[in-house]
């Protein structure tokens, strides 16, 4: 038997994409996991008169799953260009082309001999990143992974485990500063990312694995909901004006170290605006979606302390 409470999960980034470098493995901070193998099958159409299936096969194989994470400053860090597909330079990433593949693996110690069981996959490419920032709570995330079937094993494809980091976990009350067009949208109560880079599985014959992780095009979108005051937003929305949406965490206690979302260029969308009931607020949700930006020359940017 294995204990969740004792799981753990590592990766490390792959200069091959599929090849598991010669390294140690970073251990990844998580609340929990969903990552597996996932089978394409086709099934026989031979007719016969006992009605039965004739058979059932395999005809592709990949993995696939998410990773749930509560934010800290470092949590993401490399793997945020694995999303952007983009470089940190001078502790700013703007999403771009440049590919980034990674090896993950999970770790479970076992009552028995051996005392630990691993499970990887490599090839793996982030397709999406979900970050929600709700009054109250802890910003939560996940991220998206797609790549090559699991392969399990009782010993690691990594030369060791590095330990994950300590730093405080963010709540939305460590959102130091939130502005739209440079100044404060309103008293708000939520705000969500997206992030999607339209991944696709590229198989051939004569095998199960995808020989590739393609990328379609990158999409950030969102929504901020705030108590309803005016309709300042609503207007923007109904000239369809481009604004700009960015939001700090600050560490608590450490001012240096936070993570600052930037969407450059805003186009917001069929706001929700409803009456929900006796002894309610009246909230305003105002969704919106990231366009290309010529100035940043992305859509999306995350800036990082030092």
């Amino acid at each position: 038997m294995s204990d969740a409470n004792r799981a753990s999960i590592g990766y490390v980034e792959e200069s091959t994409w599929g090849t598991t470098p010669t390294a140690a493995l970073q251990t990844l901070r998580i609340t929990g996991e969903s990552i597996q193998d996932n089978e394409e099958v086709a099934e026989s159409a031979e007719i016969l008169s006992d009605r039965n299936l004739r058979d059932y096969v395999r005809s592709g194989e990949y993995s696939a799953g998410s990773l749930n994470f509560e934010l800290t400053d470092d949590v993401l860090d490399d793997l945020l260009e694995g999303v952007m597909a983009g470089s940190w330079a001078t502790n700013v990433l703007i999403n771009g082309t440049t590919k980034h593949s990674y090896t993950f693996e999970k770790k479970f110690p076992v009552d028995g001999s051996p005392s630990t069981l691993y499970w990887a996959i490599t090839g793996a490419r982030i397709d999406t990143l979900n970050l929600t920032m709700n009054q109250g709570q802890i910003i939560t995330g996940s991220l998206g992974v797609i790549g090559k079937a699991g392969n399990e094993a009782t010993s690691s494809v990594g030369t060791s485990y590095t330990a994950a980091g300590t730093t405080q976990v963010l709540s939305a009350e460590d959102i130091t500063a939130l502005t739209e067009a440079g100044t404060s949208p309103g008293n708000v109560t939520q705000l969500s990312l997206s992030l999607t880079n339209n991944l696709r599985r590229q198989h051939v014959v004569g095998g199960a694995d995808p020989i590739g992780i393609g990328y379609g095009g990158f999409r950030a979108t969102g929504q901020l909901t705030m108590y309803f005051e005016n309709f300042d937003l609503y207007a923007k929305y109904e000239a369809e004006t481009k604004t700009a949406l960015v939001c700090t965490v600050t560490t608590p206690g450490t001012p240096t170290a936070y993570l600052t979302f930037t969407v450059p260029a805003v186009r917001w969308g069929a706001p929700q605006i409803l009456v929900p009931g006796v002894n309610q607020d009246v909230m305003a949700s105002f969704p919106f979606t990231a366009v290309y930006d010529s100035t940043t020359g992305g859509s999306f940017k995350v800036t990082r302390s030092a």
